[in-house]
């Protein structure tokens, strides 16, 4: 598995790197000139010939980041760093009279990303918070944040007593190590490009997780849910309860950070391997949850589909230069996963039948169901003003509506399964807003007392909280049409 790399960019030459030196200065000087109290120069410790890369851009946009919420914290300023000023400068909102950011500019060459705060708050403040970003920031070794006063020379680290920089291979005095040579090119760039790779995809995979924790929590909590466990009751179920899906959901959640980190590591792999590769780790999960359910299955199927989203998901976060994904991508990579399964279930035909339809149809089919079902009643429901809890009993009664779940065939049969499939539709042609927790109340109480449960329904409600979830955190665009 190759790693991504800071040093995937254009070499530059000697003259380059001593010409941007020169002109970074000149700069802090014209900036300076226009009065304030402190200027912060930002750029990245990229040791050798290469300054710039798309992985170096995203380096130098977290560092950006904590620089911004460091000058928040101390000004109670809000910055807006997508709008512009009359002056073409980012906008920005001042909890104070004045505005603490007196000029702020960015630029991105092939000799390196740059910043500039101009400030109108003291230098010795604002240099105790950038030296906490270096020094506990993960990626704190990489950042080179220069703290300059009116004066024009810039504040020190042993001014405060505060420690001097660490070798980023050794953890020794890095001005030592450097003049000495202590360290080959090659290390150096070996030791930066896994810190760099270890910490966004550590990053993606715990918002992954956190996703998909939320989907099943919120799936258990949505009340009333015809037939299911809810916070109301057990619905048509004996032999589990809230509690019993609760602990089930916080066992999974370092299983499902794992599962997008053998997409991320394995993302060269063919559909294939890969399967094979998250079958292991898929059946290591199942083995948790019977662990902490007492024997009890309250999430098999979601393992599975989760096991292929989030790999999926990493695999494409891994191989792809943006950070969200485009939903009508993810379900082809989905399905290019999620197909193997069937290939293995019936010969190299893969060929899919109604009796297949279940996780791993919904899978190898791209999660028709959740996508173009479960989802879009969701947003519908919360676009009525709905609460997340009652916009997900509706799309509950959406999917039972629609979809063929083998739960209820096998508690009733086919017959009362598309009885209930079409009492669910007659429901929605007049359910409200209003009306939604009494509709869903009723239908709980007749579900319960013909042991009914729409569990593979349940399923994809969860599926589609956490597309719901992904897209809130950016790490899907929401466009899958």
């Amino acid at each position: 598995m190759k790693k991504i790399s800071l040093f995937d960019g254009t070499t530059i030459t000697l003259e380059d790197i001593l010409n941007a030196r020169s002109a970074r200065a000149e700069r802090q000087k014209v900036l300076l000139a226009e009065g304030g109290a402190a200027l912060v120069s930002f750029a990245l410790n990229m040791p050798g010939p290469v300054k710039q890369s798309v992985t170096a851009k995203r380096v130098f946009e977290e560092g950006l980041r904590e620089i911004r919420k460091a000058i928040e914290s101390l000004s109670g300023t809000v910055l807006s760093p997508g709008e512009k000023d009359e002056s073409g400068q980012p906008a920005r909102k001042t909890a104070g009279k004045r505005g603490v950011i007196l000029r702020e500019e960015t630029s991105h060459e092939t000799t390196g990303s740059q910043a500039f705060f101009l400030l109108d708050l003291p230098a010795d403040r604002i240099k105790r918070k950038m030296t906490e970003i270096e020094e506990y920031h993960a990626l704190g070794r990489l950042f080179d944040i220069d703290v300059i006063g009116p004066d024009g020379i810039p504040l020190s680290r042993t001014q405060f007593g505060l420690p001097a920089r660490t070798c980023m291979v050794c953890g020794e005095n890095a001005k030592i190590c450097a003049r000495s040579g202590a360290h080959s090119a090659e290390i150096i760039a070996y030791t930066l490009d896994d810190l760099v790779h270890s910490y966004f995809r550590d990053k993606e995979a715990d918002r992954l997780a956190i996703c998909a924790t939320r989907a099943l929590l919120y799936e258990v909590s949505t009340t009333p849910k015809p037939g299911l466990v809810d916070r109301a009751n057990q619905g048509s179920h004996s032999d589990m309860d809230y509690f019993t899906f609760v602990d089930s959901s916080a066992t999974l959640c370092h299983w499902f950070r794992d599962m997008f980190c053998v997409g991320w590591d394995h993302a060269d792999d063919s559909p294939e391997e890969l399967f094979r590769r998250l079958q292991f780790i898929g059946k290591m999960a199942d083995r948790a949850m019977f662990r902490a359910t007492g024997g009890v299955n309250t999430h098999q199927g979601l393992i599975y589909a989760v096991t292929i989203i989030a790999a999926a998901i990493g695999k494409m976060m891994r191989t792809g230069s943006a950070e969200e994904i485009p939903e009508k991508e993810l379900i082809e990579e989905c399905r290019r996963i999620g197909r193997c399964s069937l290939q293995e279930k019936f010969g190299s035909s893969g060929k899919l039948t109604k009796t297949a339809f279940g996780a791993r149809g919904e899978a190898a089919e791209g999660f028709p169901h959740a996508l173009n079902i479960g989802l879009p009643a969701i947003r519908r429901w919360l676009a009525e003003g709905c609460s997340l809890n009652d916009a997900s009993c509706a799309a509950l009664l959406a999917i039972i509506a629609e979809t063929e779940d083998t739960n209820m065939i096998r508690r009733g049969g086919s017959g009362e399964a598309e009885r209930r499939r079409e009492e669910a539709r007659e429901i929605l042609r007049s359910m409200t807003a209003e009306t939604i927790v009494a509709d869903i109340s009723k239908l709980d109480s007749d579900y319960i007392r013909h042991h009914l449960s729409p569990g593979g329904s349940a399923d994809i409600l969860a599926i589609s909280l956490l597309f719901c979830f992904c897209e809130e955190e950016g790490i899907l665009t929401g466009e899958h049409a």
